[in-house]
């Protein structure tokens, strides 16, 4: 079984019956979290495949990711080279 959380769909001053219906609101959130579970699960059984070859990351796409990746491949050399001493830095 897979857990599945979404952020909150109102405002923190929304008026249930003026600003949503509740049974509205809890019958789309349902059937959203359903239907991207449904892709994400999918798309792990792909992931996990033997015949699954990554490709790049897109700089469209995935700008984010990429920068993160950058930062901490940065980080982890760094960090892995000795000091004068020889001992690994800290940061």
């Amino acid at each position: 079984m897979i857990l599945r959380a979404s952020p909150g769909l109102v405002r923190a001053d929304a008026v249930e019956g003026r600003d949503h219906d509740l049974k509205t609101l809890t019958e789309v959130w349902l059937y959203t979290n359903d239907e991207d579970g449904q892709v994400v699960e999918e798309n792990q059984k792909r992931a996990l495949s033997p015949a699954c070859r990554p490709g790049p990351n897109s700089p469209v796409q995935e700008p984010g990711l990429i920068q993160f990746l950058g930062w901490y491949a940065a980080l982890m050399v760094r960090r892995l080279q000795p000091d004068a001493a020889g001992a690994i830095a800290a940061e």
